[in-house]
């Protein structure tokens, strides 16, 4: 994956082009990452990169040349269903499956990192299909989806999904591939590598105008999977790239 440093709060109108930074990781030789997510903690520059049948790796102090990769695995979550988003919440990994399940797989930061996960007993979340990004805040549940030229939060009241708040892409064009979130930000990825990001509080939005950051990049032919933001308004991406491998072929690889 590749990072772009900190900015000041721009214009939605007005796209912050930043070079990227390819960020050292020695992937485990069968993993194909999907999906990555931010560590939620202060201070916090870790960040868990996950496919879609539980297999993962934890990357401590990410962005930096001695950052160490683990590799874990979410034991229990196949039984849910296949992960369509990863967030790094307060205690656990909150994982939105493609059939609408929501998993709580906590994840220990030293030892034995596999977690065993369990469904949080909650409706099956109806637009999982979609992008989307399970939000915990004060034990109150809400998950962000990515609908259109929208991004809709939605919040569990009364046993039944609600939509508590709307966010506005400023392209209607915009083709999204993840929706990831942390206590203070939520990151909606394009599948041109462009992330769009809201401050949040209290779980929710304080402004209706996203910050408009795009990479820097050209040559490599990368396919764009996943962002997310780190402390600093760091913005972390997942990328696969066609790779030459031995005999003279191309893979894809990620990065």
């Amino acid at each position: 994956w590749m990072d772009s440093g900190g900015h000041r709060r721009l214009a939605a109108a007005v796209p912050f082009a930043r070079p990227i930074v390819p960020v050292p990781v020695q992937w485990p030789a069968s993993l194909e990452p999907d999906m990555i997510a931010c560590a939620p903690h202060a201070g916090g520059r870790s960040v868990v990169a996950l496919t879609s049948a539980g297999a993962g790796v934890l990357v401590k102090e990410a962005g930096h040349p001695a950052g160490e990769a683990t590799p874990f695995l979410l034991q229990g979550l196949l039984e849910l269903g296949l992960a369509r988003s990863v967030t790094w919440g307060p205690s656990a990994l909150l994982v939105v499956t493609g059939v609408g399940k929501i998993a709580s797989c906590p994840l220990p930061l030293s030892g034995e990192l596999n977690a065993q996960c369990s469904e949080v007993e909650v409706p099956s979340y109806p637009f999982a299909a979609s992008p989307s990004a399970a939000i915990e805040h004060n034990g109150a549940l809400r998950v962000a989806v990515a609908q259109g030229a929208r991004v809709v939060m939605h919040e569990l009241l009364d046993g039944d999904w609600s939509e508590v708040a709307a966010l506005s892409l400023p392209h209607a064009d915009v083709d999204v591939v993840a929706v990831t979130a942390t206590p203070g930000r939520l990151v909606v990825t394009a599948s041109d590598g462009a992330s769009y990001h809201w401050q949040l509080s209290a779980g929710k939005p304080i402004s209706q105008h996203p910050v408009h950051d795009r990479p820097a990049v050209g040559g490599a032919r990368r396919t764009w999977q996943s962002a997310c933001m780190l402390e600093g308004q760091k913005v972390i991406r997942l990328a696969s790239t066609w790779q030459r491998v031995k005999g003279g072929g191309e893979a894809l690889r990620p990065e």
